[in-house]
């Protein structure tokens, strides 16, 4: 075979090669750069109850709403970032029933005693079940509290961004 060839030696590829393999792994795994905005839409759901939610109906005597009273719910939100996508989430369990509501009589119905008891302007009342009580025995209006509003995921979007940014610049 005829011909020139030359071999070119070149410095410095092997930390290219090493930034490629960075860019690869991160574009694989989103993961690492979501996290880093957990804390601010943890931050966009205690705001809620700090604010007193949007829109959230007020107890039936004007107080404020249960969701605020001891703070058990409000703390107790947990985050997950996998495959790409960051949930929310708590094991409250009357959590779903405030953010959604729930109407007389969804959950079920049941029956109870009734102790002995005075009544004003009566002899009194005797001790008896009541059967077929609802639950609740009203409507709960919604008081959604894991509302992310679309500033608060564009803000979110920024701090991922940020997040990349940086680690494209090495930091």
């Amino acid at each position: 075979m005829t011909g020139v060839s030359r071999n070119v030696t070149l410095t410095g590829i092997d930390e290219v090669f090493k930034q490629l393999q960075r860019v690869n792994a991160a574009a694989t795994n989103p993961d690492p750069f979501l996290r880093v905005a957990v804390p601010h839409f943890k931050g966009a759901i205690i705001k809620n109850f700090d604010e007193g939610g949007p829109g959230w109906a007020a107890k039936a005597d004007g107080s404020a709403s249960r969701l605020q009273k001891t703070g058990r719910l409000r703390d107790s939100f947990q985050f997950r970032v996998d495959r790409g996508v960051i949930r929310i989430f708590t094991s409250v369990i009357y959590a779903s029933t405030h953010q959604f509501g729930a109407a007389k009589g969804s959950f079920a119905l049941t029956s109870f005693v009734v102790r002995a008891h005075a009544r004003k302007g009566t002899k009194g009342v005797r001790a008896h079940i009541r059967a077929d009580v609802e639950i609740p025995w009203g409507d709960i209006p919604p008081r959604p509290f894991m509302k992310i509003d679309a500033d608060e995921k564009e803000t979110g979007v920024k701090i991922i961004a940020d997040a990349m940014r940086k680690f494209m610049e090495g930091g």
